[in-house]
């Protein structure tokens, strides 16, 4: 009994470890929509992102324009993880 507590103990720690340890490649990218792309998302820029903890892909951003003839731009921001 006090083997299999033991065992078990063991493959806890080594699954926490793994979590604690777990790195992830992350992207800051950038995507436009606007009437020169006909408002279809389209990447504008991408960047690297050490800010990775929790390897999750996430927005970080959303804004609009509207231009003096009425044309609305899109812009989105978002942190995309591997």
């Amino acid at each position: 009994m006090k083997k299999l507590f033991i065992f078990g103990v063991t493959l806890i720690l080594i699954n926490s470890c793994e979590d604690i340890f777990e790195s992830c490649e992350c992207e800051y990218v950038v995507y436009d929509s606007d009437p020169t792309n006909n408002y279809t998302w389209t990447e504008t820029y991408r960047s690297t992102w050490d800010d990775n903890e929790d390897c999750d892909d996430r927005t970080i951003d959303e804004s609009t324009y509207t231009a003096s003839d009425g044309d609305k731009y899109y812009s989105r921001t978002r942190i995309e993880c591997d």
